[in-house]
């Protein structure tokens, strides 16, 4: 099995797209021969037999048997048992690929497996969400503020829409104490990633606290309504300095973020990306979702 996962990271770089004609004595060539087609010729290939050939460990049945249950996350041949593989894997590869207007020949591409695996791979996302924690709520005594929560963007997807931050301010000494952390990547192979750092108070009254960050890129100032208990952050670009040091690119505007529940943010990330997801089931489980929702 380590085998095949190794030779489907090969193909994962091909394109369903990106397709040239193989040459036509492909069946003939050496797997050293095969291996340095460019890439765009082996996306038209037939993705099982080019990996019995490429490695000769590769088994037909197994490859049938992760073809079958790819197509079946998809809900390809949804009416049909997995078992056996053999006439699956026909009836699935045929809906899918007049689905993606492919010639209907029932033979898995290199190039159309690709497709089917970014897909999978949007699905299974879904299958395993990841939520934020609960929003922390503003706490003020004294000379002392804590609050904490999630930062979705206004008008903007946010890169890490998983994230969850912290804040311990302390008015003697005119700073704001951070915890960050947010996710990066998903399906399975996600990592977590904290940081830690503080911010310069710039105002503190009854009303309200003002701190700012300020960076070689962008001035990023956070208010923290002491009354309604919002808190916003407002990200400008500075004057100069940022090109010269690291290629961040300049803000079309100030963007303007929100600190929120993360249970809550998380939650409507989640049914948004399940949404998108169920365009990539088959065209028949489409209709048939339609039906089951009127």
């Amino acid at each position: 099995m380590r085998t095949i996962i190794l030779s489907l990271a090969f193909l994962a770089s091909t394109s369903a797209l990106a397709q040239t004609a193989p040459p036509t004595n492909w069946r003939s060539m050496t797997p050293q021969q095969l291996n340095a087609l460019p890439k765009e010729q082996v996306a038209g290939l037939p993705f099982i037999e080019f990996l019995q050939k490429t490695d000769p460990k590769t088994r037909r049945d197994q490859l049938e048997a992760v073809l079958a249950v790819a197509l079946s996350k998809l809900y390809y041949a949804f009416d049909k048992p997995l078992h056996p593989f053999a006439s699956y894997v026909d009836a699935a590869a045929r809906e899918f690929q007049g689905d993606i207007g492919a010639r209907q020949d029932g033979v898995i591409k290199a190039g159309e497996f690709e497709e089917i695996s970014r897909r999978v791979n949007v699905v299974n996302e879904v299958a395993l969400p990841t939520y934020a924690p609960f929003k922390r709520d503003l706490y003020a005594q004294d000379d002392f503020l804590s609050f904490g929560g999630t930062w979705v963007i206004e008008g903007e997807t946010h890169a890490f829409p998983v994230n969850f931050s912290q804040y311990n301010c302390y008015r003697s000494m005119s700073r704001c104490f951070t915890s960050e952390g947010y996710v990066h990547g998903g399906n399975g192979s996600a990592s977590l990633n904290v940081e830690g750092g503080d911010l310069k108070i710039i105002k503190w009254d009854r009303t309200e606290v003002l701190m700012e960050d300020d960076v070689r890129c962008r001035v990023s100032t956070i208010s923290v309504n002491l009354q309604s208990k919002e808190v916003y952050m407002i990200t400008r670009n500075r004057d100069a300095g940022c090109a010269e040091v690291i290629p961040v690119p300049k803000l079309a505007k100030p963007r303007i973020s929100r600190l929120v529940d993360g249970w809550e943010a998380s939650s409507q990330a989640h049914r948004d990306k399940t949404k998108a997801a169920q365009a990539y089931y088959s065209k028949r489980m489409q209709e048939a979702m339609k039906v089951i929702k009127d």
